[in-house]
């Protein structure tokens, strides 16, 4: 369970064995140690923990504790202090060792000994103490700076190699027993090849890595200050610094070496507070100081990573595989031991990917280049198991950054809302452009030296304060007296005069001063002195108009993408793509092959598209997988009947014939393809929109249709029209006629038949009109297309159809779910709920699903919680449309990475098994689970000859080989024509098999349901039940766009910001209290207030947290009560009162009346695909 708590979390844990007030229940008379209270989570930091994290930390302490009694009874055990030095020589020889011996040699270690070895890293504020050690700032005085973008590269030419590193594996399948998920028992028969943007690596034998830890490195300090830190220890301690050519680090903690670092180790074994040796695999090498503190660093060895183990994993027909191995450790190591042999050309912002500096264009929108942010070409990869072979994966990535502006340049440029620019700076590093002027003293001017040093000269903006030529801003500076002498000068200095006066630099003094300091102790500096520096990543969501533009960057033509891989991407790792096979230059125990591979492939068959009885089977074009809708064409089912709409049109028209033409055309076209006998209008209304934000948003569209209704009631579905793409309007659209009316809706647009400013005539926009109609018979309750082999003609209609391999006997009676789960993003509200939805084929074709939705209990959680009522729901719908219940479930779940498969598993489908039972179904029902990834790194490319005109291979391209799992069933499909950029396949994992399907039967299924989506005339990217789960979530978000893309204009977000500055003082009078407690390190001299200790920084961070859980879960019930309908003293349209309490699954109400929580939306939109 310890291996569940991230890094950060366990350090608060193992740090609060030896604090009082206890950190789990806040009793001031004993330790977490001595805790006996495990279910309290009354103390600071289990209240700032989440219910899964209570569970995990508390697991974690269990164990520390008996950890910690085997200890205490062992040294009593132990004879004198001289029989309990402990040397390195009595560690197990490296050369006979098994791995487990080192694995867990962390485990055994004292926690009360890691408290008090923590103690040692602040044990001086005496520059005493420090005198002769290396220090932090002498190191990262010497770290370069990027203060300007290095001059721009061109993007290399395309590959010129016709052929890659060719590999085909023998097709061995695994014998493994009662593995994790379901081993692979057959291949699809290949026809062709294709290249991956994966590279062969080898290794030289007696290859051997080992891993160690940095310990007791004060966990306050910032990511910045620790990287430093790390770098000081491998110039202070002789082992580091003599063999820095044979180890690696991610400047955190960890140290990977291929050379034994600690059998030469002249240092002693590190104690507890008590005196005793705390493990043999431990030592307490020389201290380092970080200012006038010293510190004292720990050197733990981990274990050794075992090449052999990870070389056995990847040959399954061999002795030694285990389908069980946990490759993650060995392929982490393996990834920093690649970052060794970066160039100096690339900077790297985190484990897996590296960015060129040079690489770096300008992004650009409606009005022009964007002078605050440009993009940089990056690259992901990442080492990994493939089928007989290691493999490195490397994947070009394009991010947006800042640009290296001033802060003025910053604020004026437009980029951002002016509302906006403040909160962006926030947090950012900025360089003091000009150098301080030379000073007299000779003394003092050794210091203006050193703080005239680049990294000297980087800050962080913490805010911004008052005009910085008001008179307010000012201070008592510190005179020098004498020697290390400081005495507070009686009269005050302005901000502007001290600048001027040690710059030498005017500024205007009209614009507002920039905080790089903290709120209690403010540093104040003018905008035009600080330069943000270049290579900081921008990490919102960028601007709407800025979205084209970077896609024009991040989008790359697949020949493109193969060169950029092939060439600026092995060079970023230091290989020279045309050297041929070559070890790695920052370790050389690793060889790699330049040359991509290229593998074995199928190409599934091209499909035949089945309409209603009187329309002609539609055939794919070759090329790009698509088909038109010409020609009679009759969807495969229309309730007919009469379609009575209201229609809505939107300000900013370009052409006031728009309406008419769209009106006209649209009930033209209900009638010809079959979706109606016809479409009247009810009402139509222009509406002004004027207001700003969701809510008054809702509020403007709920008046104009109910004075719609009430003039002419009846109406079964609303049309909005707007000048163009209105995601604000979309939004609020979709939430009141969802939510409230319970009217099926269609939105349109003018911009895509415009010319110049005259709309096409009803002809012309014939075409734009017939993908309507798919949504209105979808709205209506109809089902659209289906797919068959392509030999199907109009006579053999059910030919090896989606709907006769759902009628086979492995697949009878088979209800197919999809779901998914989205997140909020960066700029959402702080308690923005994710959301989770599933949907339910009811039809016998895979072409109609309904869906259920709900918000997650907690933020940002991906396991779905809710799942057991929403498949009741769903097995509900399947019984009222087929008569039966299902005897078998196929899962398409989507948006979980490779890390939660196993929590999928355990976690989910018992949920499932729950809600069938729920429904009332009998007995066990047989589920297959397969999970559909589109994010990931795997890019597939044509040999020459053999693609699709825009350089992507051909749609039904299909790999189950080579880079797939050597054990486990799972394969890439590509079963669209990729229209814009290189084309993703879609990586399936199949995690349970009850069904027993056969491989090839998964990927026939798979790949017909991608030709069955159902507002599209093409082969979309993966399976249609993941993405009709995926549309539904986007809904959802419509409905909550006030915490998810809040306008910050509105009311709404004012009185969230009110509320949440509430919210964060709450306990500030208690924190304030305890703070005083704490003693501070003795001001420095010449500043004005002393400097805090970790501890105190750490309380000051706890706080922070248990602010921001405060403030998410606040946030989360508001949201979860509109989600519910429950706007507090007012009635809602669907039946329920608001209380302005929270609503859950099942609630109970101040009367205490059960009520059950279901969809959010009408009921009257429960038995069709609304949202599509």
């Amino acid at each position: 369970m310890a291996s569940k708590l991230s890094g950060s979390t366990k350090r608060t844990v193992d740090n609060g064995f030896e604090e009082q007030p206890c950190i789990r229940c806040g009793n001031n008379e004993h330790d977490l140690l001595h805790c006996k209270n495990s279910g309290s989570t009354a103390g600071l930091a289990w209240k700032s923990f989440s219910a899964r994290q209570v569970g995990y930390a508390n697991t974690y302490v269990i164990g520390r504790k008996k950890e910690w009694n085997a200890n205490r009874k062992k040294e009593s055990e132990q004879q004198s202090s001289t029989q309990q030095e402990t040397d390195v020589q009595a560690l197990p020889p490296l050369e006979t060792a098994r791995p487990s011996q080192y694995r867990d040699a962390s485990a055994s270690l004292d926690p009360a000994g890691i408290a008090a070895t923590n103690d040692l890293a602040e044990e001086s504020n005496d520059s005493d103490t420090v005198n002769g050690l290396v220090k932090v700032q002498e190191v990262s005085v010497q770290e370069p700076v990027d203060t300007v973008l290095w001059p721009y590269a061109e993007i290399p030419e395309a590959s010129s190699k016709n052929t890659g590193n060719v590999f085909s594996p023998s097709l061995h399948k695994s014998n493994a027993r009662n593995s994790q998920y379901p081993v692979r028992k057959e291949f699809v028969k290949h026809t062709t090849q294709v290249l991956t943007n994966h590279f062969e690596l080898k290794f030289k034998e007696d290859t051997r890595f080992y891993e160690y830890q940095v310990v007791n490195v004060p966990a306050s300090k910032s990511r910045r200050k620790t990287r430093m830190i790390i770098k000081t220890v491998i110039q202070a301690w002789d082992f580091l610094r003599e063999n820095q050519d044979y180890f690696t680090t991610d400047n955190i903690n960890t140290i990977i070496s291929w050379k034994p670092l600690h059998g030469a180790l002249n240092a002693p074994a590190a104690r507890s507070g008590t005196g005793n040796i705390t493990s043999p695999f431990e030592w307490s090498p020389r201290p380092i100081a970080d200012g006038n503190t010293r510190l004292s660093p720990g050197f733990r060895y981990m274990g050794e990573k075992s090449i052999a183990d990870l070389q056995a994993y990847v040959n399954p027909s061999g002795t030694q595989g285990r389908a069980d191995f946990n490759f993650d450790p060995i392929v982490t190591a393996l990834n920093m031991v690649v970052s060794k042999s970066f160039s100096n050309q690339v900077f790297q912002l985190s484990s897996n990917k590296f960015f060129l500096k040079k690489g770096h264009n300008d992004l650009t929108g409606p009005r022009g280049i964007c002078h605050a942010l440009c993009t940089i070409r990056g690259y992901f990869y990442t080492v990994k198991p493939g089928m007989q072979k290691v493999l490195l994966n490397v994947n070009a990535a394009t991010s947006a950054f800042f640009r290296p502006l001033t802060v003025d340049e910053f604020l004026r440029d437009p980029t951002f809302p002016l509302e906006d620019r403040e909160r962006i700076l926030r947090t950012l590093q900025v360089y003091i452009d000009p150098e301080r002027l030379d000073v007299a003293d000779v003394k003092d001017q050794d210091h203006v030296d050193y703080l005239n040093k680049p990294q000297n000269r980087i800050k962080k903006i913490n805010n911004l304060g008052s005009m910085i030529g008001e008179p307010a801003m000012k201070f008592k500076k510190f005179i020098k007296v004498a020697d290390d002498q400081w005495q507070e000068a009686a009269n005050y200095t302005t901000v502007v005069d001290h600048l001027i006066t040690t710059f030498g630099k005017r500024f205007n003094t009209n614009l507002k001063a920039v905080n790089v300091g903290d709120n209690e102790d403010p540093v104040w500096y003018p905008q035009e002195y600080l330069r943000i520096l270049p290579y900081q990543i921008y990490k919102r969501l960028l601007p709407d108009n800025l979205t084209e533009g970077m896609l024009g960057h991040a989008c790359h033509a697949a020949p493109t993408s193969r060169a950029l891989v092939e060439v600026e991407g092995l060079e970023g790792l230091g290989i020279n793509p045309v050297d041929g096979q070559q070890p790695f230059p920052g370790c050389t125990q690793i060889i790699i092959e330049p040359k991509m591979l290229q593998i074995p492939c199928a190409r599934m068959p091209a499909l035949s598209i089945l309409y209603g009885a009187t329309t002609d089977v539609k055939r794919p074009n070759e090329e790009e997988a698509r088909w038109n809708l010409r020609g009679n064409t009759k969807f495969l089912e229309s309730p007919g009947g009469a379609l009575n709409y209201y229609f809505v049109t939107g300000p900013g028209l370009k052409d006031s014939n728009t309406s008419w033409i769209y009106q006209t055309a649209f009930q033209q076209q209900v009638k010809e393809y079959g979706v109606s006998t016809g479409a009247t209008c009810y009402g139509e209304q222009t509406m002004l929109h004027q207001s700003t934000g969701h809510v008054d948003l809702t509020a403007e569209f709920k008046s104009t249709l109910k004075s719609l209704q009430q003039i002419k009631p009846g109406g079964n579905i609303a049309i909005l029209l707007l000048a163009k793409r209105d995601i604000p309007a979309y939004s609020a659209f979709k939430d009141i006629v969802d939510r409230s009316l319970g009217l099926q809706s269609i939105c349109l647009t003018e911009a895509p038949n415009l010319r110049g400013s005259q709309c096409k005539d009803v002809m012309g926009i014939s075409q734009y009109m017939a993908n309507i109609m798919m949504k209105a018979n979808l709205k209506l309750a109809g089902r659209n297309h289906s797919s068959a082999d392509r030999k199907t003609s109009n006579s053999q209609r059910t030919t090896n159809s989606v709907q006769q391999i759902l009628e086979s006997k492995l697949l009878q009676n088979t209800l197919i779910l999809g779901a998914d789960v989205t997140h909020p993003g960066s700029g959402s509200l702080i308690g923005c709920p994710s959301i989770a939805a599933v949907v339910g084929s009811v039809d016998d074709a895979g072409g109609k699903f309904l869906g259920s939705m709900r918000v997650q209990e907690k933020c940002k959680t991906e396991i779905i919680d809710d799942l057991e009522i929403m498949v009741k729901e769903r097995v509900d719908a399947y019984r009222i449309h087929r008569k039966k219940f299902p005897t078998k479930i196929l899962y398409y779940r989507d948006g979980v990475s490779a890390s939660q498969y196993e929590e999928v598993k355990t976690t989910e489908l018992p949920k499932i098994q729950a809600g069938f039972k729920k429904a009332g179904g009998s007995g066990k029902v047989l589920i297959t689970a397969v999970v559909a990834v589109k994010r990931h790194h795997t890019r597939l490319y044509p040999i020459s000859g053999t693609g699709a005109g825009n350089g992507n291979c051909k749609s039904g391209t299909l790999v189950d080989s080579a880079i797939t799992s050597p054990y486990f069933s799972d394969f890439f499909l590509q079963s669209h024509h990729g229209l814009k950029g290189t084309a993703i396949p879609t990586h399936y994992f199949m995690l349970q098999n009850d069904l027993v399907l056969p491989e090839t039967l998964l990927h026939e299924l798979t790949y017909k349901l991608c030709y069955t989506y159902v507002r599209a005339t093409t082969g979309v990217s993966y399976a249609p039940p993941a993405y009709y789960a995926d549309r539904l979530c986007e809904r959802g978000r419509c409905y909550l766009r006030h915490f998810f893309s809040p306008d910050r204009n509105s009311a709404h977000y004012k009185k969230y910001l009110q509320k949440k500055q509430e919210l964060e003082d709450v306990d500030q009078p208690e924190i304030s209290a305890m703070l005083s407690k704490l003693s501070l390190r003795a001001a420095q001299p010449g500043r004005r207030r002393p400097r805090k200790l970790d501890r105190h920084i750490e309380l000051e961070r706890t706080h922070r947290d248990n602010a921001r859980v405060s403030v998410e879960s606040y946030f989360l019930q508001e949201a979860k009560d509109y989600w519910n309908g429950k706007v507090e003293g007012e009635k809602n349209d669907r039946g329920a009162v608001g209380t302005g309490k929270g609503k859950g699954k099942e609630v109970e109400t101040e009367e205490k009346e059960t009520v059950e929580v279901t969809n959010p939306w009408h009921p009257a939109l429960n038995r069709t695909m609304f949202w599509m």
